[in-house]
């Protein structure tokens, strides 16, 4: 309750929010947009607007000079060179096919040999195809012929599958879901894990491997010792310790591990591999002398004004409302036209960073990649860091080394003992040079890579070489030790 005397009332209060323009916004969406994402924004942008039209690429397009001198790598990109065109750039600132032949004859008799054949032809047809792994599982229940209760359970194991092809759900779950007894659970998991790819419905690694063995080979009942038991002694190189429990030599266990080394620990990924996206570079780095130059990558459709349209505003006869609607459309028209031209514009230049900078990486490989952060890249370019990071993020360009995507060149870094800087990615490419030739019998402890930079001018603390390597996926030097 107000006091006594007090006045209650209302009062007016001005107050600034920024917010984006719908030309800022689709700015923001095709600089933001992977060129295989991008493809999906342009036919939305024509879907919506008649105005637009899609000129199919004719190829590629040189964009920029040549970079010739080291005085140049250092200021050919400074903001003061920035292209007339560059208004638009401001904006960012602001913000299943069948699986099988229908012809096939599917009651002419065949061998055991020939039905298995088919099956596996059958799983590796539908990878190719694009037809999901629970789409491929549920396929193959089909043909094995069972029906009731067992089918049921069936579907329900293979919808507990995951990405990497292990059963995730307990027999006992899967029983009262379907209101089955634990046994016909059990028996529609060990159908499932008879299907291709092999290992697949498996409940532990362990389970997985063993799955994959040839019961005709005569090593597998020691390869199933070998991977129930130890595969965790294996793993972590206790590999005379395991030669000792399994009474074999070293000789003899080294011969079975390259068996089990030939057994995927994930099956299920061989599918879900099949649906990685494609990389699709959006400019090129290529020699030209001894220098280099970017070559945009016209993968994408460009878009255009529809003539027609434009036509229909010169005549008189067209109505008011009809031209009304046209100049609007035309006006967006035109925003889309100057966002990808815009956006065209910032890779390239980005690109011409990387020439500028990295001229020893281009020409020599990656340990001579120098340091080069987003905030300096954004001052060469005159624009703004978060413009920076979405035009790198998810772009990758085509170089002499390579196709790298392009935040890979945005790294701090150190100095050597001649003041030449050295980036982070550098250090990590000596590491691995050093790592690929060790003697594999007396592996370089972390304190010896350290030691090894050392002697080549590069002082870089034990602590952050156990850090590189471990980012770069080299194992501690007791696992890398061979027998």
């Amino acid at each position: 309750m107000p006091e006594q005397g007090q006045i209650q009332g209302t009062s007016l209060q001005q107050k600034q929010d920024q917010q984006l323009s719908v030309r800022q916004l689709q700015s923001l969406h095709f600089l933001v947009a992977p060129a295989a994402e991008l493809r999906t924004e342009i036919t939305h942008a024509v879907e919506t607007n008649p105005l637009l039209e899609i000129e199919e690429p004719s190829g590629e397009q040189e964009l920029t000079d040549t970079v010739s001198s080291d005085s140049e790598r250092g200021t050919s990109t400074d903001g003061a060179d920035r292209d007339p065109d560059e208004e638009y750039a401001d904006l960012y600132e602001n913000a299943a096919a069948d699986a099988y032949d229908e012809d096939v004859d599917l009651f002419s008799p065949v061998t055991e040999d020939e039905a298995a054949e088919a099956k596996r032809e059958f799983m590796f047809n539908s990878i190719a195809s694009g037809v999901s792994m629970q789409e491929n599982l549920m396929e193959q229940l089909s043909f094995a012929g069972v029906s009731g209760k067992l089918r049921e359970c069936g579907e329900y194991v293979i919808g507990s599958i995951d990405e990497s092809g292990y059963l995730r759900t307990h027999p006992a779950d899967i029983a009262t879901a379907c209101g089955c007894s634990l046994e016909e659970a059990e028996n529609a998991v060990k159908l499932v894990q008879t299907f291709e790819p092999r290992g697949i419905g498996a409940r532990t690694p362990e389970e997985c491997l063993i799955l994959q063995l040839n019961e005709e080979d005569p090593d597998t009942p020691v390869l199933k010792e070998l991977i129930g038991k130890y595969l965790e002694d294996t793993a972590r190189n206790r590999l005379p310790a395991v030669a000792k429990a399994l009474n074999i030599s070293m000789d003899e266990l080294l011969r079975l591990l390259d068996k089990v080394r030939k057994l995927d620990p994930k099956p299920g990924g061989r599918i879900s591999e099949s649906h990685a996206p494609c990389i699709l570079p959006e400019a090129s780095i290529v020699p030209d002398g001894d220098d280099f130059k970017v070559v945009a990558e016209e993968d994408l459709p460009r878009l255009r004004i529809a003539e027609n349209y434009v036509k229909m505003l010169d005549d008189p006869a067209t109505p008011k409302d009809a031209a009304g609607f046209i100049r609007e459309k035309l006006g967006a028209a035109q925003s889309a036209i100057a966002a990808l031209d815009a956006r065209e514009k910032t890779i390239v230049r980005l690109a011409k960073i990387i020439v500028s900078t990295q001229y020893d990486f281009l020409k020599k490989g990656k340990e001579y990649l120098r340091p080069l952060t987003m905030q300096h890249a954004a001052d060469m370019l005159g624009l703004n860091n978060s413009t920076v990071s979405r035009a790198a993020s998810g772009k990758y360009v085509r170089t002499p080394q390579g196709v790298f995507e392009f935040k890979y060149f945005f790294s701090g870094g150190f100095s050597d003992s001649s003041g030449e800087e050295v980036s982070s990615r550098g250090v990590k490419e000596k590491i691995r040079a050093l790592v690929d030739s060790e003697d594999p019998k007396h592996p370089l402890s972390d304190s010896d890579i350290a030691e090894e930079l050392n002697k080549s001018g590069l002082k870089v603390s034990r602590r952050t070489i156990a850090k590189y390597r471990e980012e770069i996926n080299i194992p501690a030097s007791h696992l890398r030790k061979k027998f």
